[in-house]
């Protein structure tokens, strides 16, 4: 059974967020979530956009260093990780994203978007890149068993 995943890209001004409903097409940029002061409700509209899709999981993006630590942001989006995984009806996974930004830009610059369109479409498509590599992550993981 195809995995409804939630993608999540964090960030401490925007969430990019992408849905993938099957395992066969590539996942959708379906929205970019500006910040609230309170994470509470970033976390509520979290979940209202995984309940209105029937999600079966969350995908979020830990940005590491190019040596595989953790750095700022890192740490930043694993504690918004805690603070989801506490309240979600759903698991919720992570997963390197690491360049997951500059291969939203060079996707959407290759199909011609301008400079402006790219940087309100980077964050959802970004959250693509995350759902992608989390799901070979889990493919060489399966693959290896």
């Amino acid at each position: 059974m195809d995995e409804i995943l939630i993608g999540i890209d964090f960030g401490t001004k925007r969430i990019g967020i992408a849905l993938s409903t099957t395992n066969i097409l590539p996942a959708s940029p379906i929205a970019t979530l500006h910040r609230s002061k309170r994470q509470g409700h970033d976390i509520d509209e979290l979940i209202r956009i995984a309940t209105l899709h029937k999600a079966t999981a969350f995908v979020i993006g830990l940005p590491l260093l190019k040596d595989g630590s953790a750095g700022k942001m890192a740490n930043l989006a694993s504690e918004f990780t805690r603070a989801l995984v506490k309240v979600s009806p759903i698991p919720v996974h992570t997963v390197d994203e690491s360049f997951s930004s500059a291969f939203a830009d060079e996707d959407l610059f290759s199909r011609g978007f301008s400079a402006e369109r790219v940087s309100k479409l980077r964050d959802a498509t970004a959250a693509c890149h995350i759902i992608d590599a989390w799901r070979k992550a889990t493919e060489s993981q399966t693959s290896a068993d």
